[in-house]
């Protein structure tokens, strides 16, 4: 009895427990029920999630979407050729024009006309801004309307300034080699990294055969274009020829043919001046991906794709043209119009293009190398553009050894400023510098106390559009120049 009642009491106690156990499960299972489809459970919380990423996914779309229409309603009233640039942003301090053959001179023209600019032949559009413009049969066109110029041909020159379309760009083959290779462009869409041809997926990154939208057109921003001077800058006054007259900022900058060059000037000093020059239009010295920019678009099918002929001319004498596509210096060149030799210096083969990116001065660049050895010199000629906002300049890194080919080599991951892509300095076992770049350009990397990057060649020295070269930034070389960019 005594054991039948002691194992009547442990059932129960095992009955009672069980029963505990499965309300505490059954507790927990509704909890985790709860918790997973209650109010506010998971699943109400991935459905919120989905629906917020959604929204975001759409609220993308109707952005891009925004800006598209923006520039399509921008354009309705402007030409737009069938390669699909952006159309020319313009300001009121600039006038349109187009060359006639008839007359042989440059004619007034708006932005609704159809033979302004067309990039799929090669012809860019041109502007000029009213400083020393003068228009038949207009009295003062620094004031008439465009509609009172129209049609009307330009007497005197302005400062005249190209349009470089935003675009992406491929170097499909010959990357990194001496070789000339083959550059496919694709226009965008206004601001968008969406190119006229429905590309949307871009590699950014350096390398054969990638995809990448080309950096010169994010300043402070996304931009849908670069005006670039036409010409390598000069001065209204002249020049004196030495550092005490011309490296200065009092000087009045102009974009003009057929006069010598601004020379003896520091990077410092040029970079001033180009900051100052136009400061609506954020007015700045040319980037080195801005050359660049110039550069790629001047190898495609929309520019020469042609070797550009150098400027000879020994006097630095703007917008000119030799004999053969690497004449020696000498005096004897001819102007940018005339269209047997002097449009061969263009970067379109036409006059539409732009002059003096191979020859002339070798052209200062606002791209420097961040090397300790090179402080000295930034502090000394370049102090203003070490100071400039990082958009405004191109910044290289600097290896340990500080040396020409260690520091080519350290920067080979930077895309888009015809450096590392167009030349292979570092193949050719124990030389520093030489012609390693596509048309047999020169290459000279900064390294040490010369950091600054300049472009271009000389009249007297490695003429090339690839040409790259260096120096301290002082204003003691007569071979030195600058270009300047203006951005509406």
């Amino acid at each position: 009895m005594v054991v039948q009642k002691k194992l009547g009491e442990e059932k129960g106690i095992t009955l009672m427990i069980l029963v505990v156990t499965i309300i505490v499960i059954l507790m927990i299972a509704g909890a985790t029920i709860n918790l997973v489809v209650g109010d506010g459970g998971i699943l109400d919380q991935i459905k919120e999630t989905e629906r917020v990423r959604n929204e975001q996914i759409a609220q993308q779309d109707n952005e891009t979407n925004e800006i598209v229409n923006e520039a399509d309603e921008e354009i309705k009233n402007i030409w737009k050729d069938s390669s699909g640039a952006n159309p020319p942003k313009l300001t009121e301090e600039m006038v349109p024009v187009k060359w006639d053959e008839s007359v042989a001179a440059w004619v007034v023209t708006n932005s609704k006309d159809s033979e302004w600019f067309d990039y799929s032949k090669k012809k860019w559009a041109n502007v000029m801004l009213r400083d020393g413009l003068k228009v038949s049969g207009v009295k003062d066109a620094t004031t008439a309307s465009l509609s009172e110029m129209q049609g009307e041909e330009v007497l005197e020159l302005g400062s005249m300034f190209v349009w470089i379309p935003r675009y992406g760009y491929q170097i499909e083959s010959r990357y990194h080699s001496n070789s000339v290779g083959v550059v496919n462009i694709e226009f965008m869409i206004g601001k968008t990294d969406i190119s006229s041809k429905g590309r949307i997926v871009w590699n950014n990154e350096s390398g054969e055969g990638n995809w990448n939208v080309h950096p010169a057109f994010q300043y402070d921003g996304a931009v849908e274009g670069i005006w670039v001077a036409k010409f390598e800058a000069s001065s209204v006054e002249g020049n004196s020829n030495t550092p005490e007259g011309d490296d200065r900022t009092s000087k009045t900058l102009q974009i003009k043919p057929g006069v010598p060059s601004w020379r003896y000037i520091s990077v410092g000093t040029a970079y001033t001046v180009c900051s100052n020059y136009r400061k609506e239009l954020n007015s700045h010295l040319t980037k080195n991906t801005e050359w660049s920019a110039v550069a790629y678009l001047a190898e495609s099918d929309y520019g020469k794709n042609d070797i550009i002929w150098t400027n000879p001319n020994s006097s630095y004498i703007t917008g000119q043209a030799g004999k053969t596509y690497l004449q020696s210096s000498t005096t004897q060149t001819y102007d940018y119009d005339n269209n047997i030799y002097g449009v061969k210096a263009s970067t379109t083969g036409n006059i539409y293009g732009i002059y003096d990116m191979a020859g002339g001065a070798w052209e200062e660049t606002a791209a420097y190398i961040d090397n300790k050895a090179g402080e000295d010199s930034l502090e000394l000629y370049a102090q203003s553009l070490k100071n400039a906002p990082d958009y405004a300049k191109d910044v290289y890194a600097a290896s340990t050894e500080d040396t020409q080919r260690s520091n080519y080599i350290a920067n080979k991951a930077i895309y888009g400023d015809a450096i590392w892509e167009t030349s292979c300095l570092e193949s050719n076992a124990g030389k520093e510098n030489g012609n390693f770049a596509w048309h047999d350009n020169f290459v000279d990397f900064p390294y040490s106390d010369v950091p600054i990057i300049y472009r271009g060649g000389s009249c007297n020295d490695y003429g090339g559009i690839y040409s790259i070269g260096r120096n301290t930034g002082d204003a003691g070389d007569e071979r030195h120049g600058f270009r300047v960019v203006l951005i509406p």
